[in-house]
C-alpha cells in the first residue's frame, strides 16, 4: 500500500462511491482507480490528482493531502487534521445492530478502561467482527477526542508499508517509520480500528512498537 492508495481507498469509501462510480465522476478509467488502490501505480499527472480530488469532494488541507500524494511528494503540512471535513472518519453500516449487545459490551468496556491499549476480536471469517468493531468504535467515539480512524487491509497490501498507510488514514505527511509516525501523531487521543488484520500479521510488532510510543493511541484489530 503507498500512501496514495490508502487515501484514495479511504476517501471513496467515506463517501460510498464505488471505483467506477469515481472513475465516471473523476473522467478518469475504473482500470486507473483500480491500479492506484492496489498500489501498482504510485502517482498521477497534476490534472489527474485535481479531478479526483473534486470527486472526492476534498477541500482545505485534506485536498491538499491528497494531491501532494497523488503526485509523489511529501504534504508540507504536518499537523492532524481531519481526512475527511464532510464524512465520518468510521463507516457507519446502514443497518442497526442486533443480536451482538453481549459481544459489544465487552469492547466497548475495553475500549473505556484507560489501561486497555490494543483490544483483538477474533473468530471465524462471517460472523461479524467487523460490524462489532465499527460499532463500539461509534459507541466509544467521545473518549478519543482527536479522531477515531478505519484501515482496511486487502490481502496484496505490503505489510512493510504500515507506517505510511496509517499516516494516510490519518491525513499526516508520509512516515516511512513508526517512529517518524509516532512523532507526527504527538501525544493525540486516538481510536486506530484495523479491519482484517490478518493480511498484514507481519506487521503485528510494528503496530505494538506504535502503541508503546504513542501514550494516547488505542486499537482494535479483527
Amino acid at each position: 500500500m503507498t500512501m496514495l492508495s490508502a487515501l484514495l481507498k479511504r476517501h471513496r469509501e467515506s463517501i460510498g462511491m464505488t471505483q467506477e462510480e469515481l472513475a465516471d465522476a473523476a473522467g478518469v478509467s475504473a482500470r486507473m482507480i483500480s491500479d492506484v488502490e492496489r498500489g501498482v501505480r504510485a502517482k498521477t499527472y497534476r490534472d489527474t490528482a485535481a479531478r479526483l480530488a473534486r470527486a472526492l469532494r476534498l477541500g482545505g488541507e485534506a485536498r491538499t493531502v491528497f494531491e501532494d500524494a497523488a503526485r509523489g511528494r511529501p504534504s508540507h503540512s504536518s499537523r492532524l487534521s481531519p481526512v475527511d471535513g464532510h464524512h465520518p472518519t468510521v463507516p457507519r453500516p446502514l443497518t442497526t445492530l442486533f443480536g451482538r449487545e453481549a459481544d459489544l459490551a465487552v469492547v466497548v468496556a475495553a475500549l473505556t478502561d484507560p489501561g486497555v491499549r490494543l483490544v483483538t476480536v477474533t473468530g471465524p471469517g462471517g460472523i461479524g467482527k467487523t460490524r462489532v468493531a465499527l460499532e463500539a468504535a461509534h459507541r466509544s467515539s467521545s473518549r478519543f477526542p482527536d479522531g477515531v480512524r478505519f484501515l482496511s487491509m486487502g490481502p496484496d497490501q505490503d505489510p512493510r508499508l504500515i507506517a505510511p498507510a496509517i499516516a494516510a488514514i490519518f491525513g499526516v505527511r508520509p512516515a516511512d517509520s513508526v517512529q517518524a509516525l509516532a512523532g507526527l501523531l504527538g501525544g493525540g487521543r486516538f481510536l486506530l480500528v484495523i479491519d482484517t488484520f490478518e493480511h498484514i500479521i507481519q506487521a503485528a510488532p510494528q503496530i505494538t512498537h506504535l502503541l508503546g510510543l504513542c501514550d494516547g493511541l488505542t486499537e482494535i484489530r479483527q
